[in-house]
């Protein structure tokens, strides 16, 4: 008994109907990538600003346990990332021969950081002395067409921070400056 053109036996495929469920598959693949990669972008940073509020409090309640000035301090390295430093004063003097940095630093993610350099400083109390800006502004720039910001206000008589909701930020120069 011979097979005509065109049949085939039981429970076997063509190769188009291969080549359609894999393209099928595919397509839900990229879908589904493409959806991941914004939602691992905002857990990095999420985590940043978490990182930042932790560190805070850490500065705070070492500062309490130490008796002495701590300060919380986000600058550029020579490399262009921003790293975060805890400083311990020692003497409740900073910036002289005896400061010591306090915990491993904090490198941000690449295209996360503060709008600026930042600098806490607190008291041997716990209380907040000096703070170069309140609240602190978080910028996600690695997704140029997209960038992203985060509030982060800081209770200067506890030391708690809260962190806002995600903003969507217009690019510069895509018509009016602002947030969506």
């Amino acid at each position: 008994m011979s097979r005509s053109r065109g049949q085939r036996g039981p429970g076997g495929f063509t190769l188009m109907e291969l080549l359609i469920v894999v393209g099928i598959i595919g397509i839900l693949m990229t879908a589904a990538l493409w959806g991941m990669q914004g939602l691992g972008r905002k857990v990095k940073f999420e985590g940043a600003a978490k990182t930042v509020r932790d560190k805070v409090m850490l500065a705070r309640s070492r500062s309490i346990a130490s008796g002495r000035k701590m300060a919380l301090r986000i600058q550029q390295t020579p490399l262009k990332k921003w790293k975060l430093t805890i400083i311990d004063s020692m003497d409740n003097i900073f910036d002289n021969e005896d400061d010591r940095e306090y915990d491993r630093a904090f490198i941000f993610p690449k295209g996360i950081g503060p709008e600026a350099e930042q600098e806490i400083e607190f008291s041997a109390e716990g209380g907040i002395t000096y703070a170069t800006s309140n609240p602190m502004i978080l910028t996600d720039v690695t997704d140029k067409k997209e960038p992203w910001r985060l509030t982060l206000t800081i209770y200067k008589a506890s030391g708690i921070v809260k962190i806002g909701e995600l903003e969507k930020v217009k690019p510069a120069g895509a018509g009016s400056a602002g947030v969506e």
